[in-house]
């Protein structure tokens, strides 16, 4: 994309450049040589008549094209010297705000990373819960309650690691768009499963 408005920054001026050759005018060099020979035949020397069978004539014209248009070669120059600068005030905000979006960018993946790991620390736990609560409630030492509280924890961690999961897919994606390796097919992304 950097290159891309580069170029684009490059592309304006040129077109700026060439409207403002509006002012000038077009000078043009024309030249024009016939020429026919037929042996046996004699030469015509007077300038009124040509003959078609026996003739050299050379011509050259060199002119100029003055086109007045008031100042609208300006203005259309100025119109693209205006894309230029919009697309240079456009680079320089990106250039300031790539690295906040970078850094964003790797502080979701290093957040995302965390809580999968915290929730795949907390599931084999829930999972221990569940069977004690459902032990206890089945010998009747334990109310139903801790069944259901059980299940809602169990499920709540499971749901937080899959959203995490996909949450990091997209920090990853974020990130390597940032930059600028999401179409250079690096080894950021995209790749394996993208959990730790």
């Amino acid at each position: 994309e950097f290159v891309a408005l580069s170029n684009g920054i490059t592309a304006f001026e040129k077109l700026a450049e060439a409207e403002r050759a509006g002012y000038y005018p077009d000078i043009f060099l024309a030249g024009f040589f016939s020429a026919a020979y037929t042996p046996g035949r004699d030469w015509i020397t007077t300038p009124y008549v040509l003959d078609p069978m026996g003739h050299v004539l050379p011509a050259a014209l060199i002119g100029a094209r003055w086109t007045f248009q008031w100042d609208m070669a300006g203005q259309r120059g100025e119109e693209m010297r205006a894309d230029a600068m919009r697309y240079a005030g456009l680079m320089a905000w990106a250039k300031q705000g790539i690295p906040a979006q970078v850094n964003k960018s790797y502080q979701d993946v290093v957040q995302y990373r965390r809580a999968i790991k915290e929730a795949s620390e907390g599931i084999p736990l829930t999972k221990q819960w569940l069977v004690r609560a459902s032990a206890d409630y089945g010998a009747g030492l334990g109310p139903s309650r801790e069944i259901t509280d059980a299940v809602e924890a169990y499920v709540l961690l499971k749901f937080s690691e899959l959203d995490a999961v996909y949450k990091l897919n997209v920090s990853l994606a974020e990130l390597a768009a940032a930059t600028g390796t999401l179409v250079t097919g690096s080894a950021l992304y995209p790749g394996s499963p993208l959990t730790p």
